[in-house]
């Protein structure tokens, strides 16, 4: 174990000088310290790993991209597919970019998700010949499906519900806008449409219950009821 003095840290590390001040380290016994500093070997061969999995990734997807592109173009029938591959794997960035590497709260990625999920799905559905399943059913299900998920998340963290009421209202007034498009006709279906208006108007009424005071005032304040 070597020690800084100027740091006051024990470094577990063969290198000569401190990471933090650069200064000499001189070497000590395990007991003469009592702070100590990560272990800097170790933590640089696991971000190195990381690093070196996430270009595997990266360079597969892009493999995989162009080789369904080119064979696309080489067994041409009419349809586009593999632009549908490359959606898919766009998705999966999207959603290990915003779900697992994001630094933004819960909230924040759920909206995320919910703007861009369906415009994927959208592309997806003009490249297969726009049959619209995707405004038709999918996006008033994801609405839906978005709206659980941040009450879900207001549930189990109760002492932040400041920080995430927002989203929930954004992805609530987000509920009504199926409705919208099925009047104006761009939705033929309803009863997706259905679905999402009910559970907005459910997730708006059981919010202005069984908030507290302070959550109503807050709500008044914000939107100057």
């Amino acid at each position: 174990m070597k020690y800084c003095n100027k740091c006051k840290l024990s470094v577990n590390s063969t290198k000569k000088h401190c990471p933090l001040c650069y200064l000499d380290l001189t070497v000590t016994k395990d007991n003469e310290c009592v702070d100590s500093y990560p272990d800097l070997d170790s933590n640089i061969i696991l971000i190195s790993r990381y690093n070196f999995i996430f270009r595997l990734m990266l360079f597969i997807s892009v493999v995989v991209a162009t080789t369904c592109f080119f064979i696309n173009l080489l067994t041409w029938s009419g349809l586009l597919w593999s632009l549908i591959i490359v959606l898919g794997i766009i998705l999966s960035w999207e959603i290990v970019a915003f779900l697992i590497l994001g630094k933004k709260n819960s909230g924040f990625k759920v909206v995320c998700n919910m703007i861009v999920l369906p415009l994927l799905l959208v592309a997806a559905d003009l490249i297969t010949g726009w049959h619209q399943w995707s405004v038709n059913i999918v996006m008033p299900l994801i609405i839906s499906a978005s709206t659980l998920t941040i009450t879900i998340i207001l549930y189990k963290k109760r002492t932040k519900w400041r920080e995430y009421m927002i989203y929930q209202l954004i992805i609530t007034i987000n509920g009504f806008i199926p409705i919208i498009l099925y009047l104006c006709g761009f939705i033929k279906e309803f009863w997706p449409v259905g679905t999402s208006l009910l559970y907005a108007v459910i997730t708006i009424v059981g919010i202005w219950i069984f908030a507290d005071k302070q959550l109503k005032n807050e709500l008044q304040k914000r939107f100057h009821l």
